[in-house]
């Protein structure tokens, strides 16, 4: 609990400071999006949200009861200034990005004594940070993070007490289309030349060269034995590339006389991506370094089969493996074995009960279990 003095019914004034997400898409900036609209479904009817974002454009900004949205526009000393004025009345701070964190928290905590909450997501808090930047830490209320992996990273490298830090895992976004579909789309079978008899394996992220932990290169590897047991296996990559990536994987495909088997679709549209999910057969993203991974639970809420790696913050997205299958994510036998097992129906029975993995998902993952875990962190 962070205050004391308010109970359940006590209406709070929270503010949130994050660095954009309504101009620029990618995780941190739908997290974002969920957490504020959260922070409006809370007990106390009466609570006042507000934001400010470093560089969203106002014009993107959007409209609600109870929450009042602000922006810097890109202005460092702007937020720094308005950040301040907002804070007055606040009785929460949450800083949405550690990158935000100084010089700010010194006038919050120090001079206005607020009580400050940071948001962490992984990559960003499991390096050492700089003098002043780990000094601040020490002065925060709570630390929030997205999996018990960046829990233990935070301790071990930061020396923050367990007590301070709260798991709050991410959440499915509430326009997302959870609804489970027995057919495959035929406009996208015929999009990307996918016969109906042919085995879809799918991962959902960027492309990017200097990102190479999400293990689609390792995937492409495992086709050369998969497509001798599986010969109308097909691998979708679904997400935007950049040119330099994609050549390598291109260099990496030839290699492997792979043409045939892998797609690259671009870009996807947000209204297309669940039936993105209803395409594929099995679903893997064997990462070393994700902090969460929504799009495991965008592929398990359709009720499909997921593979992930056992070394990073997959490992709550999968619960401990209760939904999906773990492996290590640089042993490229356990990513094949996982892929033609799952693929001939060998694999764990659980693993393909449609029903049970979207229900579990959603009661898990939610919104209302998403909004319930930030009531018990800000305010019960």
């Amino acid at each position: 609990m962070l205050n004391q003095k308010k109970n359940r019914n006590t209406p709070m004034n929270i503010l949130f400071l994050y660095i954009n997400a309504y101009s620029s898409v990618g995780g941190i900036q739908k997290f974002n999006q969920n957490f504020l609209h959260a922070l409006k479904q809370l007990n106390a009817a009466d609570n006042t949200i507000t934001s400010l974002s470093l560089s969203d454009k106002t014009e993107d900004l959007p409209h609600a009861a109870h929450t009042h949205f602000n922006t810097a526009d890109g202005s460092r000393m702007k937020f720094l200034m308005k950040a301040v004025k907002l804070s007055l009345k606040s009785d929460v701070v949450v800083f949405g990005h550690i990158n935000l964190f100084f010089p700010l928290i010194l006038i919050l905590k120090i001079l206005l004594r607020k009580k400050i909450v940071l948001i962490t997501h992984g990559i960003e808090i499991w390096r050492p940070l700089g003098f002043f930047t780990k000094k601040c830490l020490s002065l925060i209320d709570t630390v929030i993070t997205v999996s018990n992996f960046t829990k233990n990273k935070i301790i071990e490298i930061h020396n923050v007490p367990a007590h301070k830090i709260k798991i709050l895992w991410n959440t499915l976004d509430p326009e997302f289309d959870a609804s489970v579909k027995n057919e495959k789309p035929e406009y996208l079978m015929q999009r990307f030349g996918i016969a109906p008899s042919d085995k879809v394996i799918l991962t959902v992220c960027r492309l990017v060269a200097g990102e190479k932990n999400k293990g689609y290169d390792k995937v492409i590897q495992s086709l050369k034995e998969i497509k001798k047991q599986i010969p109308g296996v097909k691998y979708l990559l679904a997400g935007k590339y950049d040119l330099i990536e994609k050549q390598r994987l291109d260099n990496l495909i030839e290699e492997h006389a792979l043409q045939q088997q892998v797609i690259f679709s671009g870009y996807i549209k947000t209204e297309e991506l669940p039936d993105i999910y209803s395409l594929c057969d099995v679903f893997i993203m064997p990462s070393s370094k994700e902090g969460f991974g929504i799009v495991f639970l965008e592929a398990l809420v359709k009720g499909k089969p997921v593979i992930a790696g056992n070394k990073d913050g997959s490992v709550d997205a999968l619960l401990n493996g209760e939904l999906g299958l773990l492996i290590d994510p640089e042993d490229q036998y356990a990513i094949t074995t996982a892929l033609v097992d799952t693929l001939s129906m060998k694999a764990d029975s659980r693993f393909y009960n449609v029903n049970e993995l979207h229900d579990k998902t959603i009661n898990t993952f939610g919104m209302k279990a998403f909004t319930n875990r930030i009531n018990d962190i800000l305010i019960s």
